[in-house]
């Protein structure tokens, strides 16, 4: 059977006339003459002439035929039926499952639709060698493409739709590997914010042609997208804000109703939205207890809520008893005159719960910590034992403070790969020099870590080092200078690595060394570290569903989840517990609750509806064909033609 994908271009055939009107406005005008004396001459040029006009016939047949052949080629001439959805190339269907899929639109999910597309699509292709991969949680595949279809019609009607982000870009690397070569790969989805995250066309195989099929989505939506608390770190006894996201994605005003539950406490928040806004609603409390405490939020009275599983969220807020500071060194904790024993006692004096420990025992510290971790190193004997911890801490976002007073202090300018926020040079000895210190020079009191010394300067002007650390070689691009000595070299610098912060003090707490420990300062100082190194909110208070978590979990139920590597994969959303008792949550990726479509051709790509995505797989293009033939024409015309006319003088 012969079909047209754009019969609309049909029209261009009516140019397969425009040869015969061309010869026809320019054909020569002869003018009948009487002359006897020609009458010889007319009769010898009888044969000539008919070759003329059997040239001119050939040429207008020619051209006329190459834009009929364009013109059906533009109008993309199919051929389909049997024949044509035989042994072809090999076809890969990919289905979205993620969580916007479960969409409701005119009565029916994205996801029901979609699964009976791809069931029609295996019909059309029978015989064909294909292959369907669900990009649900986890991910399932029928395996390399073959034309016995009977295990992807049973891998369809067991597919269930998953609850996070379908890993698109994964999902199609997955069918492109099981093509083995070229083919065609068909992408079932809703086309919502989501559907192409991380999908890149060019990376594709060579001959992989991707077809997005529109599984029909973009229904409004309203969703709680997110769960966090302030301050970053909550305390046992202080007071903490809890804060849900809401957003609009729905095209009118939307009179909400949030309900924020932490542990037993519970409070409504109303919320106004215009279409496409995002509100918060917040309850504040001060948890009695520490350890970690159930969130959730549940939203109400939205109007056209096209997805109900982004309407309730929960997370786990973990309460700490007290902030522990592990004052590592392996100096002399007792000795007036050192450094640990001013720092210990600063701590405690800041509200902190110091832990003092050594090189050695810095790691077992760590692991026996709940929450952030905040470490003091100073006075080290070697700085190489703890830096795979400190490597560790940072990258898990925790603070460390480095106090320079032994030279393995100062040998710890690079951990992880990070450098210090300051290089230090050599030490020098001031004792000399203006009365035997030197004093600060200029401090920033706007940030954080300095509020406490803001209109003290009697404090500040006190502040002097005997002994100090030149910085000849600056600072790192992305630290701050907090405090410098009145000889430029650098007092104070902080910086962000891995996930945590870095903060340097080129000055030592010992009494033979500095002011610093005498007085109040240290002990303001060291108040204000964990508001200047810890943030001062929670991102999320729950994990994507998909994330992975170290070690053995199990829902709240009770129910296990399946170790792999060592770790466990959150694949619904909820409450998840370990097995010393720790709790972490799970909800679906706020990037799904958006269901307004996004424009494919930003990847190049474009899209079919289901029904014209079912006939593109039982057709065979013939326009390479037509195109073919129109070339010829125009060869055959340009090589045959001249030497025909050549012939006839």
């Amino acid at each position: 059977m012969i079909g047209l994908l754009a019969p609309w271009l049909l029209a261009g055939t009516l140019l397969g006339g425009l040869p015969l009107v061309i010869h026809w406005l320019t054909r020569a005008r002869v003018i009948p003459r009487r002359f006897p004396a020609l009458a010889f001459l007319l009769h010898a040029d009888a044969g000539r002439a008919r070759r003329h006009r059997w040239r001119d016939v050939l040429i207008l047949t020619l051209r006329t035929v190459a834009v009929l052949a364009a013109a059906l080629a533009a109008a993309g001439l199919v051929w389909s039926g049997a024949a044509a959805s035989g042994q072809g190339r090999p076809v890969a269907i990919v289905v979205d499952a993620s969580a916007s899929m479960g969409q409701v639109v005119a009565g029916a999910t994205a996801w029901s639709r979609a699964r009976a597309t791809a069931g029609r699509m295996l019909a059309q292709v029978a015989g064909r060698p294909a292959t369907v991969v669900v990009s649900g949680l986890p991910q399932r595949d029928g395996g390399a493409v073959a034309t016995d279809h009977g295990a992807l019609r049973t891998l369809l009607a067991e597919a269930e739709l998953g609850a996070g982000d379908g890993d698109p870009a994964g999902a199609l690397a997955t069918a492109a590997r099981l093509l083995g070569g070229p083919g065609d790969l068909l992408y079932i989805t809703d086309l919502s914010r989501s559907a192409l995250a991380g999908v890149d066309p060019a990376g594709l195989p060579a001959g992989v042609h991707l077809e997005l099929v529109d599984a029909g989505g973009g229904g409004g939506n309203c969703a709680i997208t997110g769960l966090s608390a302030e301050p970053g770190v909550v305390l046992a006894g202080r007071a903490v804000t809890v804060s849900a996201r809401v957003a609009n994605f729905s095209a009118v005003n939307q009179e909400l109703r949030v309900q924020i539950r932490v542990g037993a406490a519970a409070h409504v928040v109303p919320v106004t939205l215009s279409p496409g806004g995002i509100g918060t609603a917040t309850m504040t409390l001060t948890p009695e207890s520490s350890g970690p405490h159930v969130v959730s939020a549940e939203l109400a009275g939205a109007t056209g809520d096209g997805l109900a599983v982004d309407d309730q969220r929960q997370g786990v807020l973990e309460v700490l008893p007290a902030l522990v500071a592990v004052v590592v060194g392996d100096g002399d904790r007792e000795d007036p005159n050192g450094p640990l024993r001013p720092l210990l006692a600063a701590c405690a004096a800041a509200g902190l719960t110091p832990h003092a420990s050594d090189s050695a025992g810095l790691a077992a510290e760590l692991a026996a910590g709940s929450g952030p971790a905040l470490v003091i190193t100073c006075a080290l004997a070697d700085g190489a034992v703890v830096a795979p911890s400190l490597d560790r801490l940072l990258v898990a976002g925790g603070a460390w403070l480095q106090v320079i007073h032994s030279e393995a202090d100062a040998a710890l300018f690079e951990v992880g790969g990070r450098p210090t926020p300051v290089r230090l040079a050599a030490r020098v000895d001031v004792s000399e020099q203006e009365a035997g210190r030197m004093l600060l020079g200029q401090a920033r009191l706007e940030h954080p870590l300095l509020a406490d010394l803001a209109g003290q300067p009697a404090v500040l002007a006190a502040l002097a080092a005997y002994r100090y650390r030149l910085t000849p070689n600056g600072q790192a691009a992305d630290a701050q200078v907090l405090a410098t000595w009145k000889d430029g070299s650098i007092a104070l610098a902080e910086r962000p690595a891995g996930a945590g912060r870095w903060l340097v003090l080129n000055a030592s707490p010992a009494a033979a060394d500095t002011t610093l420990a005498q007085g109040e300062i240290l002990p303001l100082l060291m108040h204000r570290v964990p508001d200047a190194l810890f943030p001062a909110r929670s991102g999320d208070l729950a994990r994507d569903v998909g994330a992975w978590l170290p070690g053995t979990w199990s829902l709240a139920n009770g129910s296990a989840l399946a170790v792999l590597d060592g770790r466990v994969r959150l694949e619904a959303p909820g409450v998840f517990r370990a097995l010393g008792g720790k709790l972490a949550a799970a909800a679906v990726p706020a990037l799904e609750s958006d269901l307004r479509p996004i424009d494919p051709g930003i990847l190049g790509l474009s899209s079919r509806s289901a029904d014209g995505a079912t006939r593109l797989v039982e057709r065979r293009p013939l326009w390479p064909w037509l195109l073919a033939l129109a070339a010829c024409c125009l060869l055959v015309e340009g090589l045959l033609v001249p030497r025909l006319g050549r012939g006839s003088r």
